[in-house]
């Protein structure tokens, strides 16, 4: 009968050696953070480390400017989306709502231009991404302008 105790066996194997390669396997395996998962602290510190060693930071440069574009696109939306707030009627609905529909594709697809774009440096990626943001902003103050003048 068992009364509550537990049997333990003890098993005598005599000696086992493991070999663990610390170190060796480190060296050959870069571990690092995807770009994307990087945080602003991160990036930036990163981007100064590749420049002190003299390589490529394009990558990195693409991803600061990109949060950094999107960050005002917010402020250039509504640059853009106020006049047209203003002028709009209620039979311009569906019309409004297609025309918010293209701008927001508009910015992505100067995102996705600039992503693919990354690897040539010569053209500078990183100013695309803000094109849409210059863009939308200039086309908004512009249109409140001549609403003013009305």
């Amino acid at each position: 009968m068992n009364d509550g105790r537990t049997e333990t066996r003890h098993w005598h194997l005599g000696q086992l050696e493991l070999e663990l390669g610390i170190g060796g396997n480190q060296k050959r395996n870069v571990t690092a953070r995807k770009v994307k998962y990087m945080d602003l602290r991160l990036l930036c510190a990163q981007i100064l480390l590749e420049q002190e060693e003299g390589r490529d930071t394009a990558a990195f440069l693409l991803e600061l400017h990109r949060r950094l574009s999107m960050a005002m696109s917010p402020f250039s939306f509504l640059l853009l989306g106020l006049p047209f707030g203003i002028r709009s009627r209620r039979s311009e609905k569906s019309v409004g709502l297609l025309i918010c529909v293209l701008l927001a594709l508009g910015f992505y697809a100067f995102l996705q231009a600039a992503d693919m774009l990354k690897r040539h440096t010569g053209l500078h990626p990183e100013y695309i991404i803000w094109l849409p943001n210059a863009l939308y902003q200039a086309v908004g103050l512009w249109i409140m302008h001549r609403i003013g003048k009305h």
